[in-house]
Protein backbone atom coordinates (compact mmCIF):
# COMPACT_ATOMS: atom_id res chain seq x y z
CA UNK A 1 0.00 0.00 0.00
CA UNK A 2 1.16 3.28 -0.81
CA UNK A 3 1.81 6.59 1.30
CA UNK A 4 -0.77 8.03 -1.20
CA UNK A 5 -3.57 5.50 -0.69
CA UNK A 6 -3.19 5.48 3.26
CA UNK A 7 -4.03 8.62 3.43
CA UNK A 8 -6.64 8.34 1.58
CA UNK A 9 -8.48 6.29 3.12
CA UNK A 10 -8.36 9.07 6.65
CA UNK A 11 -11.16 10.81 3.68
CA UNK A 12 -13.40 7.71 3.03
CA UNK A 13 -16.74 7.34 4.96
CA UNK A 14 -16.84 5.06 7.67
CA UNK A 15 -19.04 1.32 6.88
CA UNK A 16 -22.01 0.64 9.01
CA UNK A 17 -19.81 -2.63 11.02
CA UNK A 18 -16.70 0.28 11.58
CA UNK A 19 -19.55 3.06 13.02
CA UNK A 20 -20.82 -0.13 15.28
CA UNK A 21 -17.60 -1.44 16.32
CA UNK A 22 -16.62 2.17 17.82
CA UNK A 23 -20.40 2.55 19.34
CA UNK A 24 -19.16 -1.36 20.98
CA UNK A 25 -15.72 0.52 22.07
CA UNK A 26 -16.98 3.30 23.34
CA UNK A 27 -19.55 1.87 25.35
CA UNK A 28 -17.53 -1.16 26.23
CA UNK A 29 -14.84 1.36 27.36
CA UNK A 30 -17.60 3.82 29.52
CA UNK A 31 -16.49 6.65 27.06
CA UNK A 32 -20.16 6.76 25.61
CA UNK A 33 -22.33 9.39 26.80
CA UNK A 34 -25.78 10.71 25.28
CA UNK A 35 -25.20 12.99 22.74
CA UNK A 36 -22.38 10.78 21.27
CA UNK A 37 -24.75 7.94 21.46
CA UNK A 38 -27.61 10.18 19.76
CA UNK A 39 -25.26 11.17 16.84
CA UNK A 40 -23.37 7.27 16.36
CA UNK A 41 -26.93 5.43 15.89
CA UNK A 42 -28.33 8.29 14.02
CA UNK A 43 -25.86 8.83 11.60
CA UNK A 44 -26.20 4.15 11.69
CA UNK A 45 -29.87 4.50 11.35
CA UNK A 46 -29.27 7.13 8.44
CA UNK A 47 -26.79 4.53 6.52
CA UNK A 48 -28.63 1.52 6.89
CA UNK A 49 -32.09 3.63 5.73
CA UNK A 50 -30.36 5.13 2.53
CA UNK A 51 -29.20 1.69 1.50
CA UNK A 52 -32.30 -0.73 1.37
CA UNK A 53 -30.09 -3.61 -0.43
CA UNK A 54 -28.09 -3.54 2.58
CA UNK A 55 -26.94 -7.01 3.45
CA UNK A 56 -29.16 -8.76 6.22
CA UNK A 57 -25.69 -8.93 8.88
CA UNK A 58 -25.91 -5.03 9.02
CA UNK A 59 -29.40 -4.64 10.40
CA UNK A 60 -28.96 -7.72 12.96
CA UNK A 61 -25.09 -6.01 14.38
CA UNK A 62 -27.42 -3.03 14.69
CA UNK A 63 -30.35 -4.83 16.77
CA UNK A 64 -27.06 -6.50 18.75
CA UNK A 65 -26.15 -2.73 19.54
CA UNK A 66 -29.31 -1.90 20.29
CA UNK A 67 -29.70 -5.08 22.87
CA UNK A 68 -26.25 -4.23 24.52
CA UNK A 69 -26.44 -0.58 25.15
CA UNK A 70 -30.53 -1.82 26.41
CA UNK A 71 -28.69 -4.43 28.90
CA UNK A 72 -25.88 -2.38 30.14
CA UNK A 73 -26.91 1.02 29.66
CA UNK A 74 -30.95 1.46 29.58
CA UNK A 75 -30.55 4.95 31.72
CA UNK A 76 -28.74 5.85 28.81
CA UNK A 77 -30.46 4.64 26.48
CA UNK A 78 -34.09 6.11 27.77
CA UNK A 79 -31.98 9.53 27.10
CA UNK A 80 -31.33 8.62 23.58
CA UNK A 81 -34.61 7.61 23.03
CA UNK A 82 -36.12 10.90 24.60
CA UNK A 83 -33.62 12.79 22.48
CA UNK A 84 -34.74 11.31 19.42
CA UNK A 85 -38.46 12.25 20.23
CA UNK A 86 -37.35 15.42 20.90
CA UNK A 87 -35.99 16.23 17.77
CA UNK A 88 -38.58 13.85 15.47
CA UNK A 89 -41.70 14.18 17.13
CA UNK A 90 -43.48 12.86 14.39
CA UNK A 91 -41.04 9.80 13.73
CA UNK A 92 -41.51 6.41 15.59
CA UNK A 93 -38.69 4.83 17.13
CA UNK A 94 -40.55 1.60 18.43
CA UNK A 95 -37.19 0.17 15.99
CA UNK A 96 -35.05 1.97 19.05
CA UNK A 97 -37.49 1.61 21.96
CA UNK A 98 -38.72 -2.13 22.35
CA UNK A 99 -38.68 -3.11 25.44
CA UNK A 100 -37.34 -0.60 27.04
CA UNK A 101 -39.23 0.67 30.42
CA UNK A 102 -41.01 3.95 29.81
Amino acid sequence: MTISSRYKDLFRAASIVEKLSLFQQLLEGSELYVDLALALLKAIHKQLSVDTARDHLDYKRYAETIELLRYHRADMLKEVIDAWKAENPSEEVEWLSDGVIK
